[in-house]
């Protein structure tokens, strides 16, 4: 759902990071997902659509050009997996506006609203500059519903799965990333994996980015 839209936004590169974080469980620790950044350069989003992006049932409708269509997805995708959800974004070159969904804080409101768009830059979720080029970014944090604990595991399933949902956007030019951090860690743990595309039937027959990375493992 995230990347649809990211898609829908004309993104040219698609960026997902996921942070890993040591915590404590009883007297035990270990490694797990703590947070999943979804980074997009597309056209980003304007404060009108920010202030509606998370309540259920606003969006854009449908469109031949679009390949999502009603305005559950990014809210609905978000609670699955997680309590929290942050939205960070600037339209046309403007200030970084910021919305959240946090269901411990709904709780604790008399009516279920949601706070209109701020500005707020996302400069904190990188402990630093924010990439180059990136005009929305999506935070999913308090990950109670994962059914993985490592970030190895989740990579390892996106790699097959964004390759062949995306197969024919990313022969057209679309870049699609994944990759894990520790967190505070800049560097990433592992080489980032440029998704490439999968074409399980064959059927595809243009040459692209991916290809001479295909031939080298054929």
């Amino acid at each position: 759902e995230i990347v649809d839209n990211a898609v829908d936004a004309k993104a040219k590169n698609i960026k997902i990071q996921i942070i890993e974080k040591e915590k404590s469980h009883g007297q035990r620790t270990r490694t797990e997902i703590d947070k999943i950044i979804f980074l997009d350069d597309g056209k980003g989003i304007s404060e009108e659509k920010l202030n509606g992006c998370l309540t259920f049932s606003e969006g854009e409708g449908t469109s031949d050009d679009r390949i999502g269509s009603f305005g559950v997805g990014l809210p609905n995708s978000s609670i699955s997996v997680g309590k929290k959800v942050e939205v960070y974004s600037r339209h046309n070159k403007s200030k970084w506006l910021y919305v959240f969904l946090d269901l411990d804080d709904q709780q604790k409101r008399e009516k279920a609203e949601f706070d209109d768009a701020k500005e707020k830059s996302p400069k904190d979720v990188f402990k630093g500059e924010v990439p180059a080029g990136i005009n929305t970014i999506i935070v999913w944090s308090k990950l109670d519903k994962l059914d993985a604990s490592r970030a190895k595991t989740i990579i390892k399933r996106g790699e097959k799965l964004l390759g062949r949902i995306y197969r024919y956007k990313i022969i057209e030019g679309l870049k699609i990333s994944i990759s894990s951090y520790e967190d505070n860690n800049k560097d990433a743990q592992a080489p980032i994996k440029q998704i490439l595309p999968y074409d399980p039937l064959f059927v595809t027959t243009d040459q692209n980015y991916a290809t001479k990375y295909i031939w080298q493992h054929a």
